[in-house]
């Protein structure tokens, strides 16, 4: 039976509700468009939201560990007294007081602390310069005293000595340990005559980054800067390198 044939009220019928169809259709195509719409975009809102408060806690903590390496800098520069051990006694203080610190340290020019660098070649928290280097750490586990290493050519000292100010290091590996540096110069009238210094490990940054979740099936990552990867939940191994050479070696 064709539809001309159909009587006229079973064609209103059908009118009806092929009508009824496509406007529930549109309707339908309507609703999931916009709820897709808004889940993204409280998705992308959740995102921002995620993101801004780890890099406020991130950014307390950094604040906090460049505050101790300023003070300890501005103490330096009006250090009188010309006491090595004392000076140590106060770097162990301050790193036993700092748990979130690797280490805390200050390093002079030759012969900028007391001219008697000659007295302490190879002793206690000096080289075989006899230098005022001594590194407060506890890299392995307890609080030690280290003469700073590889000083000469070393951003932690090379970009407070040339730029006379503060300054933040990239991330970077020292015996072994993943980590950034905040150092202050220390002047005496008016001239550079070493730094003060806090070393910060980035193992922690990695940890609370790591633990991210994202819609159950993302995750976060972190760099730095100029691209260093500082954090990443499986690739432990890409850690430290830049985000160019995570692309040639993924190639």
């Amino acid at each position: 039976m064709r539809f001309k044939n159909f009587p006229l009220k079973s064609k209103l019928v059908i009118y009806i509700v092929v009508g009824v169809f496509l406007i529930l259709t549109v309707s339908t195509a309507v609703i999931i468009s916009t709820v897709t719409s808004q889940e993204e975009k409280l998705a992308y809102q959740k995102s921002i939201e995620m993101a801004s408060s780890y890099a406020n806690q991130f950014d307390a903590d950094m604040k906090g560990s460049r505050a101790v390496a300023k003070t300890l800098a501005l103490t330096m520069e009006n250090y009188k007294a010309s006491n090595r051990s004392e000076v140590i006694g106060i770097l162990e203080n301050i790193q036993r007081n700092n748990p979130n610190l690797i280490g805390t340290y200050v390093g002079y020019e030759p012969n900028a602390f007391d001219g008697k660098d000659a007295e302490y070649v190879n002793t206690f928290g000096h080289d075989a310069t006899g230098r005022f280097v001594p590194y407060c750490n506890n890299i392995k586990g307890r609080i030690m005293v280290a003469p700073l290493m590889r000083y000469n050519s070393s951003d932690y000292y090379q970009l407070p000595k040339a730029r006379g100010e503060d300054v933040l290091t990239e991330p970077y590996f020292y015996e072994g340990i993943f980590m950034v540096s905040h150092v202050s110069p220390i002047f005496r009238d008016g001239k550079f005559v070493g730094i003060g210094g806090v070393d910060v490990p980035l193992e922690y940054v990695d940890e609370v980054v790591s633990k991210v979740r994202a819609f159950d099936t993302g995750y976060a990552f972190m760099v730095s800067n100029t691209g260093v990867l500082l954090s990443h939940p499986t690739r432990k191994d890409w850690i430290g390198k830049k985000l160019s050479m995570i692309l040639i070696l993924k190639k």
